[in-house]
């Protein structure tokens, strides 16, 4: 995924955090986000991940996909009740537990083969 370093160096400075705290704050050598971009490196998925949801922001905003530094972006834009469930669903997935995901199941009353193409589906169709 596309990485501006521009974004996340600057929310990390209106955020009062410095690049290197942010590194640590995300499990990271101090010096890796630095490392990474002299490199002309792509941040790994998870590494962006973790860094928007320490800088309160969606992966899509540090990759360029939006302008708009909102995690709930997407929602705001939702059409229907429906599309907006399915969207958060999609946003919340890679920190489900294992209870949430099993709370889940039951909601939609699948059986275990269903549910788990549902899931599938949705975290391609969230990326």
């Amino acid at each position: 995924m596309p990485t501006n370093y521009t974004k996340i160096r600057t929310l990390a400075d209106q955020r009062g955090i410095t690049v290197s705290r942010l590194c640590t704050m995300t499990g990271k050598h101090r010096t890796y986000l630095g490392t990474m971009q002299r490199q002309g490196g792509e941040l790994p998925e998870e590494a962006l991940y973790s860094i928007a949801q320490a800088l309160g922001t969606s992966t899509d905003y540090l990759a360029d996909i939006t302008d708009d530094p909102d995690p709930n972006y997407l929602l705001r834009q939702a059409e229907s009740p429906q599309e907006r469930l399915v969207l958060l669903i999609c946003s919340k997935i890679p920190e489900m537990t294992d209870g949430q995901v099993a709370a889940l199941n039951r909601l939609f009353s699948l059986d275990k083969p269903a549910f788990d193409t549902m899931i599938a589906a949705l975290e391609v169709w969230g990326k």
